[in-house]
């Protein structure tokens, strides 16, 4: 079992991706990765926190097929 993006998070992986050019979810998810890693650790709390109360319309997990 493992967790899935809340639908929040996945429609705006979507946006992003039409926004710029159909570049790919793993592409924007390295450059948040990056753009939150050079954060300072204060800020970096902060968006943690916000993510920890976001509420989600997504099951906590879901079944991995083999």
């Amino acid at each position: 079992m493992t967790k899935q993006f809340d639908k929040a998070v996945y429609q705006l992986l979507q946006r992003l991706r039409v926004t710029h050019n159909d570049v790919s979810q793993w592409e924007i998810l390295q450059a948040a990765l990056v753009a939150y890693g050079s954060r300072p650790k204060v800020e970096r709390e902060v968006f943690l926190e916000e993510v920890h109360k976001a509420p989600s319309d997504q099951p906590t997990e879901y079944p991995i097929r083999d």
